[in-house]
């Protein structure tokens, strides 16, 4: 990254073009950018609705054999939900269980 906050291509990423562009493709700079998700509700409110589905999911996942397809299946599921949370959320552990008094008024 240089002092104006952009990506410059490697060395290697540059060495590795090859064709006519590659005297422009040397001089690329990536601006980095900040997503803004306006118009939309907000994420927290959306995940927390999510939470039964969530839960339910967990049941279903008890009732196969550990590791079997259906398992696994739903297991990335859960990992998805988890992930997708996290990051629109950017808390690590969203769906965590937490007393009512830990939680912060959003």
């Amino acid at each position: 990254m240089n002092k104006k906050g952009t990506i410059l291509l490697s060395s290697f990423a540059r060495s590795t073009m090859v064709g006519a562009a590659e005297p422009l493709l040397a001089q690329l700079e990536c601006p980095m950018i900040q997503v803004r998700y306006t118009g939309l509700p907000s994420s927290k409110t959306s995940f927390d609705e999510l939470r039964p589905f969530r839960e339910r999911l967990i049941r279903m996942q008890g009732t196969y054999r550990p590791f079997s397809p259906d398992y696994l299946i739903l297991s990335a599921i859960v990992k998805a939900l988890d992930i997708a949370a996290y990051h629109f959320t950017r808390e690590p552990d969203f769906f965590a269980l937490r007393p009512e008094q830990s939680r912060t008024l959003s």
